[in-house]
């Protein structure tokens, strides 16, 4: 297969790749299968959108994906798409290519994934889904919820950033073995 970057080739590419993330999302509605693991699945989608389209390629993808997946699967899954598993991977990206140094961008990590954390949580609570935190303290009401929340949200986000890390170059691997990548 040809690895030409025709403009052509990447609009198909783009439309394939948001295809998968509508099918992987309405596969999550349909089948019961871990939420958290689709939503890594569809980041994996963006490392692939990335790496074969470039940043604004994967930029268009994600747009594209999250506005149909506001029409065809729903708000819950739509949201953590637009604003976490589908938006992170992009600004993990662009992070890590302008900022130098390992250890100030996993300091400037914690304040991006608050925003994408508060932007979930706003926009949730617009389209009218039950409020997740109100639950917990109705459901354990004696114990500090902010200050337990958001170290357990920062851990499971820095093990997400791990992840994506890690899989980063089988992800690469793999598509060069498909013939979309030389």
């Amino acid at each position: 297969m040809s690895t030409s970057r025709s403009p052509g080739r990447l609009v198909a590419t783009g439309g394939l790749l948001t295809a998968l993330s509508i099918l992987i999302m309405l596969a999550e509605r349909l089948l019961p299968v871990g939420t958290l693991f689709v939503h890594l699945l569809l980041s994996f989608v963006m490392l692939a959108a990335i790496q074969l389209l470039g940043t604004a390629g994967a930029a268009a993808v994600w747009l594209a994906t999250a506005v149909l997946a506001q029409l065809l699967a729903g708000p819950p899954v739509s949201l953590v798409y637009a604003f976490v598993s589908g938006s992170y991977p992009l600004l993990k990206r662009v992070l890590e290519s302008r900022v130098k140094g390992r250890a100030l961008r996993l300091v400037l990590k914690a304040p991006v994934a608050a925003l994408l954390a508060a932007l979930l949580y706003v926009a949730a609570r617009l389209v009218g889904l039950a409020d997740p935190l109100a639950a917990a303290v109705r459901r354990w009401p004696g114990l500090p919820w902010p200050w337990l929340a958001v170290p357990v949200l920062l851990a499971a986000f820095y093990v997400y950033d791990l992840l994506l890390d890690r899989a980063q170059t089988p992800l690469a691997e793999l598509l060069r073995l498909l013939g979309l990548r030389s």
